[in-house]
């Protein structure tokens, strides 16, 4: 928790974004595991032994990965939203404005406050 507290917002938005995916992946592995663990026991008959027993095993070893990566994304994904509550963000940006009178670019700085 430390840790999070001294990164900066982007770096706290990318492992969001990456513990989201991450969570994300798991439920479409839950149901999909499943899926493919039952299918040689559905299509048995029209399926080689050695196919139906890879696609159980993968579908299993699906499932079995996908309960820890729910778990511990979500907790990922608490803690940083924890973290975004408590914090104020002070962004300052480098910004190019495009003036369409003189077609130029002027350079500036963007401030930004979150809290």
């Amino acid at each position: 928790m430390e840790n999070l507290k001294q990164l900066s917002p982007e770096e706290i938005n990318l492992l969001l974004d990456n513990a989201r995916g991450y969570k994300t992946m798991g439920i479409v592995m839950l149901i999909a595991g499943p899926v493919a663990a039952t299918s040689p026991f559905i299509f048995g008959d029209n399926m080689s032994l050695g196919g139906a027993g890879a696609l159980f095993l993968v579908g299993t070893l699906s499932t079995l990965t996908a309960i820890p990566l729910i778990i511990v994304n979500s907790n990922r994904i608490n803690r940083i939203n924890t973290i975004l509550q408590e914090k104020v963000f002070i962004e300052i940006t480098p910004c190019i404005n495009h003036d369409f009178m003189t077609h130029s670019n002027q350079t500036g700085l963007t401030l930004r406050f979150r809290f």
